[in-house]
């Protein structure tokens, strides 16, 4: 009976926790399993705990690994995000920082505050992170949008 409780108490743990959880599914870009977390109930608004100085939302976290096919999906269900502008803008000022250049066009469709700030890049709004990781396109693309007033030295 105890092996029982074991196996069930450690089955649940690998669905909803840190390990296997939603971690797991963005970090092998598995958009089905993402569905079924989700449709059994799974938190995707649910940050990653990662230690004490790094916590992400699932969908930053998913631009951070560079999975297209989960943003997608976020964007698909950003109805289901809890303050999607916010999450969607700061996901879309974290993209600036990856190589990832479609994940940032995507996510730049969806009209994001681009002068919101990301928690995970300093508190910089999207020309910030634009200069500071000189992309030249974003930049040139960012400028005439960006609140000017927010820069700071």
């Amino acid at each position: 009976m105890n092996k029982l409780i074991l196996v069930i108490s450690l089955s649940l743990f690998t669905l909803y926790g840190y390990s296997g959880g939603i971690y797991k599914v963005i970090n092998k870009g598995n958009v089905d399993k993402l569905q079924k977390f989700f449709d059994n109930g799974g938190d995707i608004n649910k940050e990653i705990e990662f230690d004490e100085e790094f916590i992400v939302h699932p969908l930053s976290y998913a631009v951070s690994m560079e999975q297209l096919a989960i943003v997608e999906w976020f964007i698909k269900h950003k109805d289901k995000l809890d303050n999607p502008k916010h999450r969607i803008s700061e996901a879309f000022i974290l993209s600036i920082s990856n190589e990832g250049n479609d994940i940032s066009k995507l996510l730049y469709e969806q009209e994001p505050d681009i002068n919101d700030a990301c928690a995970n890049c300093h508190a910089h709004n999207a020309l910030q992170v634009a200069i500071v990781y000189g992309k030249l396109d974003w930049y040139n693309i960012l400028k005439p949008q960006t609140d000017l007033l927010y820069l700071s030295v």
